[in-house]
């Protein structure tokens, strides 16, 4: 992903009020802040009690979630391999992007 583009996403992370700050996409790469974006801009999207231990079942459960609310197979779209193995910015800002076309709809 070229710079500008990453640059636009970590700038759009950043302006949500409540979310933590990140330099990076790399930084949502294990689906922790990812989840707690979800938590700030869809409340009550996260069942109580949800305990996701693993980056596998956090990248899962991201997949189902945006998968349902686009109507779409996230999968197709993002590989999940990628950013867990190699934290690759392009497919978490394909993720991301996703998130913020959800936004707009």
């Amino acid at each position: 992903m070229d710079s500008g583009r990453a640059g636009a996403l970590v700038e759009w992370v950043n302006s949500i009020d409540g979310a933590p700050c990140i330099e990076s996409l790399s930084q949502l790469n294990d689906g922790t802040l990812f989840i707690k974006l979800l938590e700030i801009i869809v409340p009550d999207t996260i069942p109580s009690g949800l305990e996701l231990n693993s980056v596998e079942e956090r990248l899962e459960f991201l997949n189902k979630i945006i998968s349902d609310v686009n109507n779409t197979k996230v999968e197709e779209k993002v590989n999940f391999r990628a950013i867990i193995d190699q934290a690759d910015e392009f497919e978490i800002g394909k993720l991301c992007s996703l998130k913020v076309a959800q936004m707009g709809s």
